[in-house]
């Protein structure tokens, strides 16, 4: 999660430095801006739905035989 939100803070630090007056415009690289964040916070929500959900966590088995010496 906080690598979604270092790349957010980068992507818009980059537009605004890059775009400057005008982001407010919605030139086409603030279109593919605004969809890549929307992408990276898609992900990062369906991630963080997954690692919560009990039935989707890995139960790992450990089969331990005792044998008699």
């Amino acid at each position: 999660m906080l690598a979604v939100a270092t790349c957010l803070t980068g992507l818009t630090e980059k537009a605004f430095f890059s775009l400057g007056n005008t982001y407010s415009s919605l030139p086409q690289e603030a279109f593919v801006v605004n969809s890549l964040a929307m992408a990276l916070m898609g992900c990062a929500i369906i991630v963080g739905y997954i690692v919560m959900r009990e039935d989707l966590r890995y139960r790992g088995h450990l089969l331990v035989s005792a044998q008699a010496d």
